[in-house]
């Protein structure tokens, strides 16, 4: 039951991501072109947009999108093969937003891109991780009896606390990164829509800072005393 809701809940995020990319390139041309939605539809259009770096990184965002809706469709899981495929189209959606954004166009070109693509991929795992949390784990522990839910609860929790340190690490070290290399001084941050952005950006992840910092104080170690008490 856990395996096909995660499968479900994959899939749609797959196909959300397919329609949201397509309907981007799309916009890109109405906005490039000054002109309607409908109109951007037309294939010259379309065309002018694939043509770009953004619309090039946007294709392959959609093309990985329907690979992996496929994937979690079609084909069966646990097999190397789509482990592998999924692996690489996965990665494919980690790399393409700095060959898309600002990474791209900044120096050094090299550091920038790995520094967006390793943004995206910690804050992926982080929200990722919480709605598996959130959506899976309790089908996944709900035939289980009472000390068994929560022994595997507590060895859950506390792993992802662990992935959840590192990735918060390594998106602000990455921001860090970022924002010196795309802010010109702080004054920035007020006047200039990048910076309002980093600020909006700055004060969420502090508020899941400390949510997460409260989970590690507090749920871990209790769920750790009462799996150790067979409860």
């Amino acid at each position: 039951a856990a395996a096909a809701r995660a499968r479900v809940i994959g899939l749609a995020a797959a196909a959300a991501g397919v329609v949201l990319c397509a309907g981007g390139i799309v916009l890109q041309g109405a906005e490039a072109g000054g002109t309607s939605f409908t109109a951007a539809l037309d294939a010259s259009v379309v065309h002018d947009v694939l043509a770009t770096d953004f619309g090039a990184a946007w294709a392959v965002r959609l093309i990985a999108f329907l690979a992996l809706a496929l994937l979690l469709w079609l084909a069966p899981t646990g097999r190397r093969p789509v482990i592998a495929l999924a692996a690489l189209a996965s990665a494919a959606l980690v790399a393409t937003p700095a060959l898309a954004g600002h990474a791209n166009a900044t120096g050094p070109r090299v550091l920038m891109l790995l520094a967006d693509a390793a943004h995206v991929a910690a804050m992926s795992a982080w929200v990722g991780g919480v709605a598996f949390l959130v959506a899976v784990v309790p089908t996944a522990t709900r035939q289980l009896e009472p000390g068994e839910r929560t022994r595997l609860l507590a060895a859950v929790v506390c792993r992802f606390s662990t992935v959840a340190l590192a990735a918060v690490a390594v998106l602000v070290a990455t921001g860090v990164l970022q924002s010196i290399a795309h802010l010109r001084s702080f004054g920035d941050l007020l006047s200039a829509g990048y910076g309002r952005a980093i600020l909006i950006k700055s004060v969420l992840v502090l508020l899941l800072v400390a949510a997460g910092a409260m989970n590690r104080r507090g749920t871990v170690p209790r769920l750790r005393r009462t799996a150790a008490a067979g409860e």
